[in-house]
């Protein structure tokens, strides 16, 4: 039998008893240590909240000032050829899914994360995936060369989600 059960079963039997002298003061003094500790644990966690919000604006930030100085956008007059559209085609299809898997696998992670970190992470989610501007801008440029800032581009977008998701797990 549980002390509860007993406790609730012969409750009549402890109506009747006076408290030992001192068991209130000694039953407020350790709720109040209770209260205290649990409002510290609030304190802590809106502390750890705040905190890991503003790493996860850190390193969005950074990683969007790493993509933006990465681009080179001297644009000049020539055209790119039929196969190196071909040629970036494929190797954004391939970059797109990698991205894609790699935000999937941010917002499996965000599960643990309050909303309001959440919303930040959303935005510069969108930030990274709209980066379709900057292909239309080097679209000039020669092939390598559109290659080369393409693949820039997908490395950093990869690299911030990473680190996101390296930053939430923590």
């Amino acid at each position: 039998m549980k002390i509860e059960d007993k406790i609730r079963n012969e409750r009549s039997v402890f109506d009747d008893k006076t408290l030992p002298e001192g068991h209130r003061e000694r039953f407020m003094k350790t709720l109040v240590s209770y209260q205290m500790v649990e409002n510290k644990r609030d304190e802590s966690n809106k502390r750890r909240t705040w905190l890991l919000t503003l790493n996860v604006l850190a390193a969005a930030c950074l990683a969007i000032a790493i993509i933006i100085s990465n681009v080179n956008l001297k644009i000049t007059d020539n055209m790119p050829s039929q196969s190196a559209e071909n040629t970036l085609h494929e190797m954004r299809k391939i970059y797109d899914d990698k991205v894609y898997e790699a935000v999937s696998n941010l917002e499996t992670v965000m599960a643990s994360v309050d909303d309001s970190t959440k919303m930040h992470i959303d935005e510069v989610i969108e930030e990274l995936m709209s980066m379709s501007d900057v292909f239309a801008e080097i679209a000039p440029l020669p092939e390598e060369k559109q290659i080369a800032i393409a693949e820039k581009i997908y490395d950093n977008k990869l690299k911030t989600i990473e680190l996101i998701t390296e930053k939430i797990n923590k």
